[in-house]
């Protein structure tokens, strides 16, 4: 049985580290290298919703492993000055028909969601990006709320070139996404939510009571993330408590029924911070969404799981290209109508 290093003067606090990271992650994966094949379960957790096919969608299944953790980085990090505002955001990949625009959740920072670029960046273009009053983009004078946040991000992809991209919004960063998909749908392409806060108001204690839940179940993530966490409260305390208040009273329930672009609402079916109902809520009010429950994902399963958020998202984009979808569904749901079975 291995034991823990002696902590003396020899012993280096990187040497623990490294220690601690082999000790919790016994499942491993190689980022760059991936099964063969995959088992897939007989019945597909994809929940199709508003005549939204299910074909060509991977299913959820136990094969999927969870990552180990990326510490060699694959990505560009990066500043930005957008109106009176300097962000911070992370770049990876050079290549691939569809930019991928990740909103990073206001109580965390870019670098939490390392191992999902990576996964990400070997078919598209991925930005990850701190929003104002978030991580080492600049501070705001009082919170930036999620129609600030969706005119800002405007700004941000014109300065960066990008005329429309994939959208993706996780946990607190869900509503900026949702209100930029509302209110400028020709800069989204594709929208995907991640465990979106917003339509389920609850306590606040039940909220925090469920996020250390999801933290025992997803250690890997969790212990970098209480240190990512960490460092909003002294650096960005009024806009971190903010969300931290949004997470349970916010609705955005109007808001999201006038998005007309193709959504993927990803959730994890042990989620205790953003309750799977949510999602089914998400679904019954959008009427361009598709529901995908990770059946081993918690809150944070992008990052957890980067291998099958991939898959998942990559294969979402590319049903909706090669059948001209896109431009439909947002043709079809402004006019009130659904889509006929066959374009499925």
């Amino acid at each position: 049985m291995r034991r823990m290093p002696s902590m003396d003067a020899s012993c280096s606090r990187n040497t623990t580290l490294l220690w601690a990271a082999e000790r919790l992650a016994p499942l491993r994966l190689q980022i760059e290298r991936r099964p063969a094949q995959h088992r897939l379960s007989k019945t597909s957790t994809f929940v199709v919703c508003h005549n939204n096919p299910k074909k060509g969608l991977p299913a959820s299944t136990t094969s999927w492993t969870p990552f180990r953790w990326e510490l060699k980085p694959k990505y560009d990090s990066k500043f930005v000055t957008v109106g009176k505002y300097r962000a911070h955001y992370l770049a990876a990949g050079t290549t691939g028909n569809k930019d991928i625009l990740i909103l990073a959740s206001q109580v965390v920072v870019a670098r939490s969601y390392r191992s999902t670029l990576n996964a990400l960046s070997r078919k598209h273009r991925v930005i990850c990006v701190e929003l104002p009053g978030c991580g080492r983009s600049d501070s705001v004078q009082s919170p930036f709320t999620h129609q600030q946040s969706a005119e800002w991000l405007t700004q941000f992809m014109k300065q960066l070139d990008i005329q429309s991209a994939v959208v993706i919004g996780h946990s607190c960063s869900g509503p900026p996404a949702i209100a930029l998909a509302a209110s400028h749908s020709d800069r989204v392409s594709h929208l995907v939510l991640m465990s979106s806060i917003g339509v389920m108001q609850r306590a606040l204690a039940k909220v925090v009571v469920g996020r250390v839940h999801d933290a025992l179940l997803e250690l890997q993530y969790s212990i970098p993330g209480v240190f990512h966490g960490l460092y909003n409260v002294p650096f960005q305390p009024g806009n971190f408590w903010y969300w931290v208040r949004m997470s349970s009273t916010l609705d955005i329930t109007s808001e999201a029924a006038a998005v007309r672009v193709p959504t993927l609402l990803c959730w994890g079916k042990h989620d205790h911070t953003c309750r799977l109902p949510a999602g089914r809520r998400f679904a019954e009010v959008m009427p361009t969404s598709q529901l995908y429950i990770s059946e081993q994902g918690s809150h944070n399963w992008l990052i957890q799981r980067p291998e099958e958020f991939a898959e998942v998202v990559s294969t979402f984009i590319d049903g909706t290209e090669a059948s001209g979808r896109t431009e439909n569904v947002r043709e079809q749901a402004l006019q009130g109508t659904m889509l006929p079975p066959e374009l499925g």
